[in-house]
This record gives C-alpha cells, sequence and structure tokens, in this order.
C-alpha cells in the first residue's frame, strides 16, 4: 500500500513528494484465512454448509426468477460412523471423513457442487439437472463408488468399511432452501 504526498512551497508549486509505504500482505493473507474457515471445512477442505446453503440460495433464486433451471440436491450421510469413532477413535473418523470426501470428488462432473454439510454428512448439488433418472444414476454411482474403499486405519492395521445412505430432491418452485434440505 502506498500512500504519495507532494510538498508544496509557500508559492504552491510542489518540489517534492513524500511516500508512505506499507506492506499489507500479513494482512491479505490473514482475510484470505478468515475466507477460508468461514467457507470450507477445515477437515477436508470441502465448502461448509454455510457455503452450501449460500450456493443453494443462489441456485434457487435463479430458479425462481427464470424458471427453466430445475436441481437436484443430494444428501449423503455415513452409515453408522459413530460406531467407528467410539471403536477406532476420532483420528479412524478423521481418516474416514477425508476419503470419503476425495472419493466424491473424484466423482464429480463439471458443474457438480460437492461440500461437507456437517459431521458425516455430504451434500451435492446438480444444477442444471431436472431428470430425476439422471440423479439416480449419480446418486448409484457415488454410492458404489463410495462403498468400494477400504479406509485403513491410522491407529490400527483395521480396514474400515464405509456405506452411505443418499436422500435426494428435486428443487421445485416455491420451495425454500430449508424446505429442501429437510
Amino acid at each position: 500500500s502506498v500512500v504519495v504526498a507532494p510538498i508544496r512551497q509557500p508559492d504552491g508549486r510542489i518540489t517534492h513528494y513524500v511516500e508512505l509505504k506499507q506492506d499489507v500482505s500479513d494482512r491479505k493473507r490473514a482475510a484470505q484465512e478468515i475466507h477460508r474457515l468461514a467457507h470450507y471445512d477445515s477437515l477436508t477442505s470441502l465448502p461448509n454448509r454455510f457455503m452450501l446453503i449460500e450456493r443453494l440460495a443462489s441456485l434457487q433464486a435463479r430458479h425462481q426468477r427464470s424458471g427453466d433451471d430445475v436441481h437436484v440436491l443430494l444428501l449423503l450421510d455415513l452409515d453408522r460412523f459413530k460406531r467407528i469413532n467410539d471403536s477406532f477413535g476420532h483420528l479412524a473418523g478423521d481418516a474416514v471423513l477425508k476419503e470419503v470426501a476425495a472419493t466424491l470428488a473424484e466423482q464429480l462432473e463439471p458443474g457438480m457442487v460437492l461440500g461437507r454439510y456437517g459431521g458425516e454428512e455430504f451434500a451435492i448439488l446438480l444444477p442444471n439437472c431436472a431428470d430425476l433418472a439422471q440423479a439416480k444414476r449419480v446418486a448409484e454411482r457415488l454410492r458404489v463408488a463410495v462403498e468400494a474403499r477400504l479406509v485403513k486405519s491410522p491407529t490400527s492395521d483395521e480396514l474400515l468399511e464405509v456405506t452411505v445412505s443418499i436422500g435426494l430432491t428435486l428443487s421445485l418452485r416455491g420451495e425454500s432452501v430449508e424446505e429442501l434440505l429437510n
């Protein structure tokens, strides 16, 4: 950041300039970190619930205006996740969440938005998807991909098997973001 001020003589002419320089790199890094913490999950680096709701609200508003683009919301919940945490510890649970996040990210198609909704829940937005059959195929592909991976526990030699339950909803005119999430 630079501020330049002219030095004027009594007759009004400018004879010098004074520059005040300040390095704002730390401030910019701090602002970026605050943004990251506010919008992204710290464990998986995926968009968090706040960012997902913001994106869903944006899609809903666009849908309300145009009526053309319909979208699908998928909510994925890891089955019996509490049992993994209780039996193998939170490090194992974190490893499972990271692996599931990576697996889901690998399966995304252009335009899809993946985020960690909370706890052991993930959400995927499929914009411009009016075909329920296509949404079901995507959900099944995601389920198969997640369940095909075994996660090695960081606290033991155990391989952890993960299964998921997936719910989906098609956005309809007039529905609020809260109604879609419910």
